[in-house]
C-alpha cells in the first residue's frame, strides 16, 4: 500500500476531532431545539388553561350575579366557550381530564335545575380553580425541568469540550511528532552538515513529502562528502606536487599564507631558516633582514627583488657563512586577491669565492655588465655590475 501524501495524513489526524466537534455542536443544537420547543408547547399548552379557567370563573361570578335573562344568556355562553377551550387543552394525564369531567358534571347540575342553579356555582368555581392550579403546578414543573434541561446541557457541553480539548492535544502531539519531529531531525543534520560532519543523514521514513526531502538531503550530504573526497584527494596532489617542485631546489624556497604562516618549504629552507613543512603552527618570524621584505609582500603586496652583492644576507648554516640573495613576491590568484607570498634565498656564496680568487677589475673587464634583469644564478660571472663591487653583506647569524 502507497504511503499517503503529507497533506493526506494532516487530514486524517484532523479527520477525528472535526468529527468529534461536529458531533458535540449536533447535538448541542438538538438539544437546545428540543428543549426551546418543548418549553413552549407546555407553556402554550397550560397557558391556554389558565386563561381558559380564569375566564370561566370570572363568567361564572357574572352568570350567580346576572339579574336579567340577557346577561345570565351572555354569561353561560361564555362559560361554554372557555370549556370548550378547555376540552381541547387536556395535557396533564390523568388529573386533568377527571376534573374536567366533573367541571362538566357541575355544570350540567347547574342547568338541570333553574331553581337550585346558585348552590351549583361554588362547585363549578372549585373545579375550574383546581384546573386552573393543576396548570400552573404543570408550568413550575415544567420551569423545573427545562432549568435541569439546560443545566445537563451545559454539562454535557463541559464535558464534550474537553473531550474535544483531550483529543485536540492529543492529535496536537501526534501531528507534531509526524511533521516537526523530522524537520527537527533533518534541521539537526544540516546543522551537523555546515559544522562539517557530512557523513550524517537523516532517517529517510516514507514516500511522502517528508521522507522524499529527507532522501534528498542524504543525497545532496553524500554527493558533498563524495565532492569533498574528491577535492581532497586533488589538493593532496597538489600539495605533494607543490612540494616535490620545491624540493628539488637546491636554493631555500618557502611560500606563506596571508597570514605568514609557513605552508610549503623545502630541505635547503629547513637547513638555513629552521622551518619545517607541514601544518603551520603560527605566524612565522622572518628574520631581521628579511623581515621589511616579507612584511612589504604580505602587507602591500610589494615584490623585493635584489640583484647587488652589497643586498645579500648572511645565515650560519653548519660551520660556515653563506651568502644569500633575498627576493619575496607576493602570490596572487586570476581575482588579484592575495594569496600569500613566497621567499626564495639566492645562493651566491660561490661568487665571492669567485671574486676573493679573481681581481674585480679582470672580471669587469673580461665580462662586461650590461644587463641588470640578468638572475644570479644565470652565468657564474657576469652577475657583478659595476655598481655592486664589494661585500658588504647584511650578516644574519
Amino acid at each position: 500500500m502507497p504511503t499517503p501524501s503529507l497533506r493526506r495524513r494532516i487530514l486524517i489526524t484532523l479527520l477525528p476531532l472535526v468529527l468529534l466537534l461536529a458531533v458535540v455542536g449536533g447535538a448541542g443544537v438538538l438539544l437546545l431545539r428540543q428543549l426551546g420547543q418543548r418549553s413552549d408547547d407546555i407553556l402554550r399548552e397550560n397557558y391556554d388553561s389558565v386563561r381558559a379557567m380564569t375566564t370561566l370563573v370570572a363568567a361564572a361570578d357574572r352568570m350567580g350575579q346576572a339579574d336579567t335573562p340577557a346577561a345570565h344568556a351572555a354569561a353561560r355562553q361564555e362559560v361554554a366557550e372557555q370549556v370548550g377551550i378547555e376540552g381541547r387543552n387536556l395535557t396533564i394525564l390523568p388529573a386533568e381530564p377527571i376534573l374536567f369531567a366533573e367541571l362538566e358534571a357541575a355544570i350540567k347540575q347547574y342547568d338541570a335545575d333553574p331553581e337550585t342553579r346558585a348552590a351549583h356555582l361554588p362547585a363549578i368555581k372549585a373545579q375550574a380553580n383546581a384546573i386552573l392550579r393543576l396548570n400552573h403546578e404543570q408550568m413550575e414543573r415544567a420551569n423545573q425541568a427545562a432549568r435541569r434541561t439546560a443545566r445537563e446541557s451545559l454539562i454535557g457541553f463541559g464535558v464534550g469540550l474537553a473531550v474535544a480539548a483531550a483529543v485536540a492535544v492529543l492529535l496536537a502531539f501526534r501531528l507534531t511528532r509526524v511533521i516537526l519531529k523530522p524537520i527537527e531531525d533533518l534541521t539537526a543534520a544540516a546543522e551537523a552538515v555546515g559544522a562539517g560532519h557530512l557523513h550524517r543523514s537523516v532517517p529517510a521514513g516514507g514516500a511522502d513529502e517528508l521522507g522524499r526531502l529527507a532522501a534528498t538531503f542524504n543525497a545532496m550530504s553524500a554527493q558533498v562528502l563524495a565532492f569533498r573526497r574528491s577535492n581532497l584527494r586533488q589538493l593532496m596532489r597538489a600539495r605533494e606536487t607543490a612540494q616535490a617542485a620545491i624540493d628539488s631546489f637546491s636554493d631555500p624556497v618557502m611560500v606563506l599564507d596571508p597570514e605568514g604562516r609557513v605552508e610549503l618549504a623545502n630541505p635547503a629552507a629547513a637547513a638555513v631558516l629552521g622551518v619545517l613543512p607541514g601544518p603551520p603552527a603560527g605566524p612565522w618570524a622572518p628574520p631581521p633582514a628579511l623581515r621589511p621584505a616579507v612584511d612589504a609582500a604580505l602587507q602591500s603586496q610589494q615584490p623585493t627583488v635584489t640583484d647587488c652583492f652589497d643586498q645579500a644576507v648572511v645565515f650560519r648554516v653548519g660551520a660556515e657563512d653563506r651568502y644569500y640573495l633575498p627576493e619575496v613576491r607576493p602570490i596572487r590568484n586570476a581575482a588579484g586577491d592575495a594569496l600569500g607570498a613566497a621567499v626564495v634565498l639566492d645562493d651566491v656564496t660561490r661568487f665571492r669565492l669567485l671574486d676573493q680568487l679573481i681581481p674585480q677589475p679582470a672580471l669587469n673587464e673580461a665580462f662586461p655588465y650590461r644587463d641588470r634583469s640578468i638572475r644570479l644564478a644565470a652565468s657564474p660571472v657576469s652577475l657583478v655590475p659595476p655598481e655592486c663591487q664589494g661585500w658588504p653583506a647584511r650578516r644574519f647569524a
